[in-house]
């Protein structure tokens, strides 16, 4: 695979983050709940919009990477989105992981390394 087309992934992986991230920061700031108003109050919220936004730029490169790699080796690349993730719930939300949890991001980390390269 050319080291643009991982490129591409790592962006689009780092657009799906921000987007769950912003998404969470929206609905910790109104709280969920399933009404005609709560539902307009999650999606007229400005981290809601701003994440679907995101979420739309990362479709967009998704699209380029799927005109250009195969897909048996696109899609695993894009697990490292469970693996940023677990960084940034780490780092900007203080939550705790465990050593199951250490563990099976090395092993995700491992897959990705040996999908892309086979």
């Amino acid at each position: 695979m050319k080291i643009s087309y991982f490129l591409c992934i790592i962006a689009n992986v780092a657009l799906v983050v921000l987007g769950q991230v912003l998404f969470k920061i929206g609905v910790s700031k109104e709280g969920m709940t399933f009404s005609a108003a709560g539902i307009l109050k999650i999606i007229t919220n400005g981290y809601i919009i701003f994440g679907l936004l995101t979420y739309v730029f990362a479709t967009v490169i998704w699209f380029y990477v799927l005109d250009n790699v195969n897909l048996s080796k696109a899609y695993p690349a894009q697990s490292l989105c469970y693996v940023f993730m677990a960084v940034v719930s780490v780092l900007y939300f203080k939550e705790k992981i465990s050593i199951y949890g250490i563990i099976g991001l090395v092993l995700i980390i491992s897959g990705v390394i040996f999908s892309v390269r086979a």
